[in-house]
């Protein structure tokens, strides 16, 4: 038998052929692939060098634009443009312009919502605010991302119209034509992919900021406690939820899966380089959420159903166990969050966990505390004269 190949042997194509390349043929190859990686390298620079070049001129519009007249930077630019222009505002300290475009949002937002106009005026309006607080978390500017959580409130108060919350409150059904309940869910959505990037970027204080607003109109009232849970009993009333999703057949609609979309399509919200498609989106809003019950039971001193609502009852555990497990280890977010002795932390939990439990259970969601670290945790702590 001739042998053809040996160890060793290196072949390549000569027209038709295969030959054992020579040393001269393999300097050659070499060199080809060399030449080939160079020209990759090459083109990688250059696209580098690029992107680079728009950044810089992006920048020098935006700087541009905040030594402008007052009232250059406005919300009629295009959301990117806006975000840079007013990240250059704060690094120079020019805060009657800032203030000026805060002024500028919450008198179109309020403007809109008074006069119950739910058009892409305001939801435009509410988008730009909502790309400005992403930026001030991003950038840890607290007083400006309060500024504008500020504005997003009284946006919601505005959207009364001029009637008192406790109307509203009496109401077993409203009309989904109504354009209160659309307009306090539609801020609701904004406020919870917010707090998703503020679980993602270990923001605590932010937490504690989005999740603890109670609006002007709703403090008269004297009943409610925070925002998130008065926007999701008034969007169910006007059935906006727990109803069959069009765009997702077999799922239902809820704050959490609102909340994911609005971070879906506004790029701002995943700053943090979180592609639209990865699960870390719907679970960092589910967190959230958990921690926003969390938040208000604390805030209030009660697991009244009026305080807490866990939307995010209907997803599955993994995606909430870790941020509880956390929150029960990790002093300073503890002392963030919840500031109150570890009974109460342990009641919190407790209640939150049996109404998710409650909920959860028929559509293999949530299922209980039990067998879990924070579940260990309620056993040890909760007060015995509670238990059942």
């Amino acid at each position: 038998m001739k042998t053809v190949f040996s160890p060793g042997d290196i072949f390549w194509r000569d027209g038709t052929s295969s030959t054992r390349i020579s040393p001269e043929g393999l300097e050659a190859v070499i060199e080809q692939r060399v030449a080939g990686r160079k020209e990759e390298w090459m083109e990688e620079q250059q696209e580098l060098r690029r992107r680079d070049r728009e950044e810089l001129e992006r920048n020098t519009q935006a700087r541009q634009l905040g030594q402008g007249p007052l009232g250059s930077v406005n919300l009629d630019l295009p959301a990117d443009e806006l975000t840079r222009a007013v990240l250059d505002l704060v690094r120079t300290g020019d805060r009657i312009a800032l203030l000026h475009l805060l002024n500028e949002g919450a008198r179109r937002g309020q403007g809109k919502a008074s006069a119950g106009e739910v058009d892409d005026v305001l939801l435009d309006a509410l988008d730009k605010l909502t790309c400005l607080a992403a930026a001030f978390l991003e950038y840890e500017q607290d007083e400006w991302l309060r500024r504008v959580i500020e504005v997003l409130s009284a946006v919601y108060s505005a959207a009364f119209r001029g009637r008192d919350s406790q109307w509203y409150g009496y109401q077993g059904v409203l009309s989904k034509d109504d354009p209160a309940p659309r307009i306090w869910l539609g801020i609701m959505e904004r406020v919870f992919a917010l707090g998703a990037l503020a679980v993602r970027r270990r923001n605590w204080s932010a937490v504690r900021l989005l999740s603890s607003q109670l609006p002007e109109a709703l403090v008269e009232a004297g009943y409610e406690t925070n925002w998130f849970r008065h926007a999701v009993t008034m969007a169910s009333r006007a059935t906006h939820l727990h109803q069959q999703d069009p765009e997702n057949p077999g799922t239902i609609v809820n704050l959490i899966s609102l909340a994911r979309k609005r971070a879906v399509r506004l790029a701002c919200l995943r700053s943090d380089g979180v592609g639209p498609d990865d699960e870390a989106l719907l679970t960092s809003v589910s967190q959230f959420d958990l921690l926003a019950n969390v938040v208000a039971a604390g805030e209030a001193r009660s697991t009244d159903g009026r305080v807490i609502y866990p939307s995010f009852a209907r997803l599955r555990q993994t995606r909430i166990q870790p941020i509880a497990d956390r929150l029960i280890d990790d002093p300073p977010m503890r002392e963030q969050l919840f500031p109150l002795g570890d009974d109460d932390l342990a009641i919190a939990l407790r209640e939150i966990g049996e109404r998710a439990a409650s909920e959860g259970w028929a559509s293999d969601g949530f299922e209980g505390w039990n067998g879990t670290p924070t579940g260990e945790f309620i056993t040890t702590h909760h007060p015995p004269e509670l238990e059942a």
